[in-house]
């Protein structure tokens, strides 16, 4: 009798092994849940947008190094958030305004591989309005940003337009 008994809690003993495991696997996966979450949560998953102490640069070589050194504080102490160089580039060109950003628009429509780089872009931007003529660049890069809006209009595939459009918010934002 006592093999029998002892024959029937045997299966009995493998099923509640079975799930005492999966009770320490569950517990286990909800932990690492709980972690997740809470890493996810501290991370700014957002694209940082222009803060207003951060000065906007329209072109003015006079004003470059200045704009420049704000953003470079700007970044130090953000080092999470700016731990790539393209969101850098991006946050860069959100704080541009007229012929600043229009030069850096025609980058985008031309899908300059310089907007990969923080460094490459920061010198070619350098290049671009350290320059004492400035204004003869500017003017070249701007007719270029036109050629590049009539580009996208005269697109005869909407979805070619739309992949296109795309792209440029892509690497803006």
């Amino acid at each position: 009798m006592e093999d029998a008994a002892t024959a029937a809690a045997e299966p009995n003993r493998s099923v509640l092994v079975t799930i005492q495991q999966q009770a320490q696997e569950l517990q286990r996966l909800r932990n690492e849940n709980v972690a997740f979450r809470q890493a996810l949560a501290s991370r700014s998953t957002d694209v940082p947008t222009v803060s207003t102490t951060t000065p906007r640069f329209s072109g003015d070589p006079k004003k470059l190094q200045e704009f420049l050194d704000a953003l470079t504080v700007y970044f130090a102490f953000r080092p999470t958030q700016f731990s790539q160089d393209k969101t850098k580039v991006s946050y860069l060109i959100s704080a541009l305004s007229g012929p600043a950003l229009a030069w850096a628009i025609s980058l985008v429509a031309s899908n300059d591989p310089v907007l990969s780089g923080y460094s490459a872009f920061v010198r070619r931007f350098k290049q671009m309005f350290e320059s004492q003529d400035w204004k003869h660049q500017q003017k070249k890069h701007y007719l270029i940003f036109n050629k590049a809006l009539k580009m996208f209009s005269s697109t005869s595939h909407a979805s070619d337009n739309w992949q296109r459009r795309r792209h440029v918010w892509s690497v803006l934002w």
